[in-house]
């Protein structure tokens, strides 16, 4: 299997597929042994090897080159630079802390607003 090929059942396409893959449209691929399949458009990146794409694109590796070499988008890249950007991996960690611990007080607050909405319509108070 190539490795642009994805495995899943599910992912395959369809006869109307095929007729895409013919004329030519992104995102298909015909291959002798397998059947017709979609390209595998996305990669998930996370934490130590983002800090180090970026070390790399620092020390004067084309980004166009670096993006080919671990298969991400050039867009993946410079959105990872604006969010990690000069960053250390301890750095990049306690980002990934709290932006989760943040999440979790968002749902705390939505619920217990919504707790208080509760008991106001209960004893049908007016707003």
């Amino acid at each position: 299997m190539n490795i642009f090929e994805v495995s899943s059942p599910s992912n395959r396409i369809t006869s109307r597929g095929t007729a895409a893959a013919a004329r030519g449209v992104r995102g298909t691929k015909l291959s002798n042994t397998s059947p017709l399949v979609p390209f595998r458009t996305s990669l998930i990146v996370t934490g130590n090897p983002i800090i180090g794409f970026l070390q790399q694109a620092e020390v004067g590796i084309p980004i166009k080159e670096l993006c080919r070499q671990h298969g991400f988008s050039d867009a993946s890249f410079y959105n990872w630079r604006a969010k990690f950007g000069g960053m250390t991996v301890p750095d990049a960690k306690r980002l990934k802390e709290l932006e989760a611990e943040n999440g979790k007080l968002k749902r705390l607050l939505a619920e217990s607003i919504l707790d208080a909405e509760a008991l106001k319509a209960a004893l049908g108070r007016k707003r």
